[in-house]
């Protein structure tokens, strides 16, 4: 998908880079307009996933369900496209969830492996979960 400038004056800038949410790296281009991320999609030029967005990749971008749903429903029965207004009034709201959820279980799944992999220090984890940890400060002036 393409994303033009409103103005002839508006600068776009697309980066490429790659998905962080597994470990296949699949290529991204990331979209920005006067800096700020305006839209994620796949890169068409990358020889893992050829612009293809798996379904981790698209639960770690805000409306990218929405996308999916309007482009299956047009392939199967453009019929029913009409009916997505009613979805989209709630579908901010349910990608910020579905964006929560895969962060949450991010972190759980850190546990999970590091305790596996016999990595997790058990001590360490319950100072820090129990705020007993020391907090790290800034070296001391030189000047006195």
């Amino acid at each position: 998908m393409e994303h033009h400038a409103r103005t002839q004056d508006e600068r776009l800038e697309v980066k490429t880079t790659t998905c962080y949410m597994c470990a296949c790296r699949c290529g991204i281009r990331v979209h920005l307009r006067e800096g700020e991320v305006r839209y994620i999609d796949g890169n068409p030029e990358h020889p893992l996933n050829q612009g293809v967005i798996c379904a981790k990749g698209a639960s770690g971008i805000t409306g990218a369900g929405f996308i999916t749903l309007a482009a299956t429903l047009t392939a199967v029965n453009p019929g029913l496209v009409p009916g997505m207004a009613i979805v989209f009034a709630i579908d901010k709201f349910m990608s910020e969830c579905r964006a929560l959820t895969n962060i949450c279980g991010n972190g759980v799944a850190t546990f999970v492996v590091a305790a596996w992999e016999g990595e997790l220090d058990r001590k360490k984890l319950d100072d820090a979960m129990h705020g007993r940890l020391a907090t790290l400060t800034a070296p001391a002036s030189a000047e006195t």
